[in-house]
């Protein structure tokens, strides 16, 4: 042991370094790379849970997007008088859609025949996104409200 210990001072000695200096022993070379590799495992754990979560929102926002765009396209619909009750499709094989338009009344139960019909009515746009993750059927609701115009019926 005593030679070692004389080893290392003139090894210190010889690079320039205070003399009594030691290096680091196996098992505490050991134990750091033990605590080090804990601790990288940890952040690897840690990031990988982030990675997952950041996939999930983004294909809640493309869901968003695509329900966001497919109500925008019905509302044009409804504003140009256009109705359809019940229309349903797929942007993929992986998400699906089915929307319902109903006409709200707009006479407020005022039945006399003498008052003029308005110009608007209101209609009611339900739009559902359905997709399957892991088995599970997933559904993300839309629903909207907006005036159409009447359309004259023709005699």
């Amino acid at each position: 042991m005593q030679f070692a210990n004389n080893l290392t001072t003139r090894s210190c000695k010889k690079a320039g370094i205070l003399p009594g200096c030691r290096g680091f022993t196996l098992m505490e070379v050991l134990v750091s790379m033990v605590i080090l590799g804990i601790c990288i495992t940890i952040l690897f754990s840690l990031l990988s849970g982030s990675l997952r979560n950041v996939d999930k929102m983004g294909e809640k926002e493309k869901i968003l997007r695509l329900a966001q765009m497919k109500m925008n396209e019905l509302l044009i619909q409804a504003n140009q008088g256009i109705v359809v009750p019940r229309s349903s499709g797929s942007w993929d094989s992986k998400y699906q859609w089915s929307a319902t338009t109903t006409i709200l009344s707009a006479n407020n139960g005022d039945n006399s025949s003498s008052a003029v019909p308005p110009p608007y009515q209101l209609a009611r746009i339900k739009l559902s996104v359905n997709w399957t993750v892991r088995g599970q059927e997933q559904t993300f609701p839309l629903e909207t409200s907006t005036w159409m115009p009447v359309l004259e019926k023709k005699e």
